[in-house]
């Protein structure tokens, strides 16, 4: 906006920029001192690895944005974005700053669509501004009845979402589908390792994966051995890594629970390995999740 370069001349701005980048001092610090671990984490979701083009992972990404800003309020968006690009010379001060906080966003993680993958909610933080910059358009006599329907849309699937969330893991869709099954059998996989841990012949849990890790450290939280995590790596990739990785102190023998029933990488580093089975883990009434024990003990280092 040529009207407020000016801006760039008065102190006022570098002092604001300066005492912005003294509040990320105490942000960075920690990351230096702790390895970069949110970097690394950050780096592990976007998985730049392999074969870098999948446009079939774009375009999930952004047909996701519809059920992530609503329908209405989506297609809206797409509307006033490629009417601004076709006149950016005669766009308001006020249009340009809410699109300068939303396009960017959803550009960048189409980007990382095609390139790896995107989560559906990782553009979130567009939909901010974009929702001031679309509600503005659709509050006129012609086109408020598409705010209403929109608003309609939000208030049923709300309900829904509730509804399905209260009664989860007790219906499935046609097909036999389950869409709330990832979210379940955290309880289960506790009472699992409940019952192994109670056998006594344990001095630690180890845990491979994120999910399982926070399911048994929140409804495993009775159980007396302290759980680790297989540090995957020199430098841990996320918090569990970082805060209780399994070391040569580490009690022993260790519990090792896997969703994945290939662990040779994990139980190649013990000099004893006992495999203790597959246990189907109840997700609902309607479908099970494979879980594999071992026993591991005499630890020879990551």
């Amino acid at each position: 906006v040529p009207a407020r370069r000016a801006l760039l001349r008065r102190p006022h701005f570098w002092i604001s920029l300066a005492i912005a980048l003294l509040l990320l001092v105490p942000n960075l610090w920690w990351n230096a001192s702790h390895d970069f671990a949110t970097l690394s984490h950050t780096a592990s979701n976007a998985n730049w690895t392999g074969t870098l083009f999948h446009p079939i992972r774009a375009l999930e990404f952004f047909a996701s944005q519809l059920a992530v800003f609503g329908p209405v309020l989506f297609v809206a968006w797409l509307l006033v974005t490629m009417g601004a690009a076709k006149r950016l010379r005669g766009l308001e001060e006020t249009d340009i700053l809410l699109l300068a906080f939303s396009v960017p966003v959803v550009v960048i993680l189409i980007v990382q669509g095609l390139l790896s993958g995107a989560n559906a909610n990782w553009a979130i933080t567009a939909y901010v501004s974009a929702t001031v910059l679309v509600v503005s358009r659709l509050v006129t006599p012609a086109r408020i009845g598409w705010l209403r329907a929109s608003a309609g849309i939000h208030v049923a699937f709300a309900l829904l979402l509730a509804v399905g969330t209260w009664q989860a893991g007790n219906f499935v869709l046609p097909g036999g589908l389950d869409p709330l099954a990832r979210v379940l059998g955290s309880r289960g996989l506790a009472a699992e390792v409940r019952g192994e841990i109670g056998t006594g012949r344990y001095g630690s849990i180890l845990t491979t994966d994120r999910t399982s890790t926070a399911a048994l450290l929140y409804y495993g939280r009775d159980v007396a051995v302290p759980l680790y995590v297989w540090l995957d790596g020199e430098v841990p990739t996320n918090h569990f890594e970082m805060t209780r990785p399994f070391t040569a102190e580490s009690p022993m023998p260790a519990l090792l629970i896997s969703r994945d029933q290939d662990v040779a990488g994990i139980t190649s580093r013990f000099s004893t390995v006992e495999a203790l089975g597959e246990r189907q883990i109840p997700v609902g009434q309607f479908s099970t999740r494979p879980v594999f024990l071992y026993a591991l003990s005499g630890f020879l280092g990551n």
